[in-house]
């Protein structure tokens, strides 16, 4: 009888295959990649990895979905904040540029990010689950700007989903951005530039935060 596997080890070598095929699909492209040069940068063996993952594609799925798994978490825990809409605005921005900052192979992940993209081009599949990402994205700051109308503190003229798929935009735009940028991209400049001009285009004043 092989001896029971505790699930915080599979979590924990599932990230490992995951991290490494952030860095293969980056470096050479989803179709380029092989599963065998994901194993030998997770150091691990062919077969362990298909443990995990029956495919190359479904390996490329569960990375998307890692993705949008740590682009969401910071909008519920902003959500969640019992604050006024103002301050879980500045505490998601925060949120999410530290994400990009604590990143400590960025330009893997922007790379690999890029896949996904290119991919959704003619995969059904993956372009579902990245929609389904930016709808998420886009809903749960609707929802805040919402909040903020309906306590006073956003102008009630403003279009909330509209506003929201603008803020959207405009976060994308800065990874790409940052992903061409051939100089080394100033995160903490764009969070301050971020909230300066959301603060006072949406609330009027400028954000509390240094």
């Amino acid at each position: 009888m092989s001896p029971k596997i505790s699930k915080a080890y599979e979590a924990e070598r599932r990230q490992q295959i995951l991290r490494a095929a952030e860095v293969c699909f980056g470096r050479k492209g989803y179709h380029a990649a092989s599963v065998d040069e994901i194993a030998a940068e997770a150091g691990l063996s062919k077969g362990a990895v298909y443990i995990y993952f029956h495919s190359k594609e479904d390996l490329f799925l569960a990375l998307l979905a890692d993705w949008k798994a740590q682009m969401t978490q910071v909008l519920i825990e902003s959500l969640e904040v019992e604050a006024p809409a103002g301050q879980r605005l500045e505490l998601y921005s925060e949120s999410y540029f530290q994400l990009l900052l604590e990143e400590s192979a960025v330009t893997d992940y922007m790379r690999a990010a890029t896949e996904f993209f290119a991919e959704a081009a003619h995969n059904q599949a993956v372009r579902e689950r990245l929609a389904g990402l930016y709808q998420e994205w886009q809903a749960a700051l609707a929802q805040l700007i919402g909040a903020g109308i309906s306590q006073g503190e956003i102008p009630a003229t403003v279009d909330p989903q509209m506003t929201a798929t603008l803020l959207v935009a405009l976060l994308d735009g800065l990874f790409s951005q940052a992903f061409l940028s051939a100089a080394p991209f100033d995160w903490t400049r764009a969070r301050n530039s971020f909230l300066l001009l959301v603060k006072q285009g949406l609330f009027g004043h400028a954000p509390s935060g240094g």
